[in-house]
This record gives structure tokens, sequence and C-alpha cells, in this order.
């Protein structure tokens, strides 16, 4: 169909017949349509739409406009990458806000959606009620002046004598340690021989230099010989007897002990007997941290196996 309709009447603007003219059916009667159209004069022009409805030209405000839009979407594109906000209303700027001096504040909780959070620089913490620190790797500073236990031990020490009564956190520690002396069966021992070689009770002091004390000593005789014997205790290293003969210890070596216990008092049983020691209060400060010793027998005892002796200590470590 063309555009234009040729009335058939100068006199009376009638369409052809069968023309459909474009009308929007109101109350008061049909309301004709007319498209827009824009032009210099002499022209006809329409106006540009599309399914968004008509364009608009903004003529020297168009750039502005443009601009301002691409400035939108790239600040949303950055919020996005910064805070997970996305435009299908998923994420949230809430917890991040700009105060009006333009300081950045956070006022609800981050989530980490499972993942860490990572700090840069160094977060200030006030302390507030208990706090429980577990699995700290590496060294703690204490605030000065804080108590630890090597000062409550001093502040002990100090007030002995005093009515201010203070205990040392640095406790003592009993201990038992068991040598195993090997032992001759043949030829029978003779009086003043040493029974066994040298007896190392290893880590006797907590540290090396540290203070003990033998509270008792426990002999046991499997083969029931019951030896009147003496343990001699050195608070170091020393040159050894052989088994089975007679104990010579070095004169250099004499300066050293710390003391001899005699085990004589035997409980006989079945077939094996025990001897014990207790209440002895045996101090001594040893060189390094082990503690060594050799029985010495007063008797004539013929062992049946060469592990038939066993010694026990029991010691307080100060």
């Amino acid at each position: 169909m063309s555009d234009n309709v040729e009335f058939q009447s100068t006199q009376l603007a009638t369409p052809a017949s069968g023309t459909t003219v474009s009308t929007d059916e109101a109350a008061s009667g049909h309301i004709q349509r007319v498209k827009l159209t824009y032009s210099a004069d002499g022209n006809d022009t329409h106006v540009t739409a599309d399914a968004n409805g008509l364009l608009v030209n903004t003529g020297a405000h168009k750039d502005a406009v443009v601009n301002a839009v691409a400035a939108t979407d790239q600040a949303i594109t950055t919020k996005s990458a910064i805070f997970g906000y996305t435009t299908s209303g998923s994420g949230s700027f809430e917890p991040v806000k700009v105060t009006p001096s333009g300081a950045l504040t956070v006022e609800a909780t981050i989530e980490d959606g499972g993942n860490s959070i990572t700090v840069d620089g160094t977060v200030a913490a006030t302390q507030s009620g208990t706090w429980n620190i577990n699995n700290v790797v590496g060294t703690v500073s204490l605030p000065t002046g804080a108590a630890t236990e090597s000062s409550l031990a001093a502040i002990a020490a100090s007030a002995s004598g005093s009515n201010l009564n203070v205990a040392a956190t640095n406790s003592l520690r009993q201990v038992r340690l068991v040598a195993f002396p090997t032992v001759s069966t043949s030829p029978a021992y003779t009086a003043k021989d040493a029974v066994g070689g040298k007896l190392t009770f290893a880590n006797a002091a907590r540290s090396t230099g540290g203070s003990i004390t033998i509270q008792s000593v426990i002999v046991a005789d499997k083969s029931q010989q019951q030896p009147s014997l003496e343990l001699v205790l050195f608070d170091r290293d020393f040159t050894a007897s052989s088994d089975n003969a007679a104990f010579d210890p070095a004169d250099t070596d004499l300066p050293y002990v710390v003391g001899v216990i005699p085990v004589s008092n035997w409980y006989d049983f079945n077939d094996n007997s025990i001897a014990t020691r207790h209440g002895l209060q045996v101090a001594a400060k040893l060189e390094g941290t082990d503690l060594y010793g050799q029985l010495v027998t007063r008797t004539t005892p013929t062992f049946v196996s060469t592990t038939d002796i066993t010694v026990a200590l029991d010691i307080i470590q100060d």
C-alpha cells in the first residue's frame, strides 16, 4: 500500500474506498494516530525508533551522558572485583562504608567464603577477658615486669624467713633410675671386691650441673646370695675397678665421691631376695647430668647368673 492518500474531491476529504486509517478508539470516538517526523523545510524524515522506544539526541550533552554511563559501568566493575558485588544482586556493599571525611570503615562481619583473609601490616588488639593461646611457634615476648617461673622462684627465695608465703613454680621431680651390672659367676667374690663394673645413672639431673637428692636404694638379688654390699657414688665419671677384683678407686677420684651407702638388710623370698635403703637424703650437685657408681662386697657371694644383680635409685631432681 502506498504511503500517501489522494482525496476524491477538493471539497470533501474522503480517502479512497477500502482504505484503513489507523486510529485509537476512545470514549469520545476514534482518535487518529500520527507518526512523528523531523526534517528541514520541504523534507519529511521519520523520527528513529527501535524496540526500546524513541531515540533521543542529547545534542551538546551527548558526550557527557556517554561518559557518565561509562564511568558508572567502570565503578560497578571495580566494586565487583573488590567486594564481590554483582549486578544480579548476589553481592552487597553494606559492610564497607566511606565516612564524610573519606575514611573506609568496616561495620559488619567479613565472611571469607570458606577461604582465608590476609591482613597486611600490624593489627592492634586490646585484651579483654581471658585469652587462650595454643600451638605457639617461636618466642613470645612478655610485657616488662611480667611474672615468670624464674622471677617467682626469686621471690620465694627472698621471702625465706619472713611471713610471705610464696611457692616457687619450678617444682621438684622424682625419678627412678635402674642400672644392670654384669657380675661374675666364678670364681666366688672376695671381700672388698668390685661387684660388676661402672654403674651409670643417666640423666639423674634435669640439666648440666643440676642438683639431686638420693632418697632410696633398692638392690635385687635373683640368686639369693644376699651379700653385704656398699654402693659408692660419684658426681662425675671416674676410673672404675674391674669386676671380681679389688675395688681400688684412684686417689684423684676420691674428692668426687658424694656418698657410700651400705646395703645389707636383705628380705629373703622363695628363690630371690631384695634389700632396700630409704630416707637417705644424700644431696649432690653433678658435674654433668649423669650420676656414677660401683658396688663393693664385704662378703663372698657366688652368683648363678651374670644378670643376678640390679640397682635402682629413687632421686629427687631440683
